[in-house]
């Protein structure tokens, strides 16, 4: 791809947040600016939005901390044409390589802009004494991702603390013991007594493998504490097809006394783990619903997560060839798209010609995707009858 002036995009932002911040001052003098922050990121692999800018002011606040909520904070901005235009070009540019993955490569060198014109906008305000020392210029995404890089470590312990302390807490996990560290997630990541993990935390959880599968089996057959489907699904991402895992799942999805969405998570995690064979030999005693997300488990955007075995239409083929009937109650499971890895590419351009409506659509469903993806032309254009 060519160069691009990213320099350009962080002037302009620079500006444009001072240029925010002095209306304010201008407009506003007897309020003491505490606070501008850019938000409201987006970017879709299309489009591109140039983001607004909230200040903040003291005299704003309904409590007595600074407010970070840019939707929340009592002065709003948007862009000018000149830094439309701007943002014109960068759209333009990630546009040229025409497939998704370059397109979202140059969308995070955009938002990367935004925390270095933060701080640059910082410099110039407080040098100009448009506001005080203690002002900061933010850059705030969904993730909160851009923030640490807005700030110094000073700065982003007294306005962001939540941040420092999940740094803190993410290290102090990491220097415990792998059966440590699991005994402290489980509780949040299992959804004990109600709580509910970070993903941070489940990552960290997820990427100990085959160390806490034994935890997961005592939870998926209902001898230790936690939320059953969570554990099936963790099982399947973290994808150790032990014997002990493997009994335990078939006895949920068995389990007439158990949740449907709990059978319904084991099916999928079974499937996920060890072919449809398991599943298709209690067919005939199992519920549609769990039937049907058992059969489609290994062919949704589930199976994204973590682990998992190459795509293989096989077993599913032959499953809907003998039962056509069960094929509306499978696709409907499997609305989300499924991202195909390079090496399946081959099976899913076989799979175009498979004697089954629902194969068919849904290889040429995954080639268009990773077509859009790669930009390399793998999908014919038009979709299978």
């Amino acid at each position: 791809m060519c160069d691009f002036d990213w320099e350009r995009v962080t002037r302009q932002a620079t500006d444009y947040l001072v240029r925010c911040v002095e209306q304010v001052a201008v407009e506003h003098p007897a309020e003491r600016i505490y606070g501008a922050v850019f938000h409201t990121f987006y970017g879709d692999g299309d489009v591109m939005a140039w983001p607004p800018v909230s200040v903040g002011t003291y005299e704003g606040l309904d409590g007595a901390e600074p407010e970070w909520n840019g939707p929340d904070m009592p002065y709003y901005f948007e862009g000018d044409d000149a830094d439309y235009a701007v943002c014109d070009q960068v759209v333009a540019h990630a546009a040229v390589p025409g497939n998704l993955n370059a397109w979202n490569a140059e969308y995070e060198r955009y938002l990367a802009c935004f925390p270095l014109a933060a701080r640059r906008a910082t410099e110039r305000l407080r040098a100009a004494e448009v506001v005080g020392p203690e002002f900061v210029a933010v850059a705030i995404d969904e993730a909160e991702e851009l923030v640490p890089l807005s700030l110094t470590p000073a700065e982003l312990e007294r306005h962001f603390p939540h941040l420092v302390a999940r740094r803190r807490e993410e290290a102090r996990l990491a220097g415990l013991p792998p059966a440590e560290r699991a005994a402290q997630l489980a509780p949040a990541v299992l959804g004990v007594r109600g709580r509910l993990a970070a993903d941070w935390q489940t990552d960290m959880f997820r990427a100990l493998g085959a160390q806490v599968v034994p935890l997961l089996t005592e939870v998926v057959a209902g001898r230790q504490a936690g939320e059953r489907w969570r554990a099936a699904k963790l099982l399947a991402e973290i994808n150790v097809p032990e014997e002990q895992a493997l009994a335990a799942l078939e006895d949920l999805l068995l389990d007439r006394k158990a949740r449907e969405a709990d059978r319904c998570w084991a099916a999928a995690a079974s499937t996920r783990l060890a072919g449809l064979a398991p599943l298709l030999a209690h067919a005939d005693v199992l519920p549609p619903a769990v039937l049907a997300r058992g059969l489609a488990g290994p062919f949704s955007s589930f199976n994204r997560l973590g682990a998992h075995r190459d795509l293989d239409y096989r077993e599913l083929e032959a499953a809907l060839l003998a039962h056509p009937e069960w094929e509306e109650a499978v696709e409907r499971e499997l609305s989300s798209l499924y991202e195909l890895a390079s090496q399946e590419v081959p099976t899913a351009q076989a799979a175009l010609a498979s004697p089954v409506r629902l194969i068919r659509r849904h290889a040429w469903w995954a080639l268009d995707w990773y077509q859009d993806c790669t930009g390399e032309q793998v999908c014919p254009a038009d979709e299978p009858a």
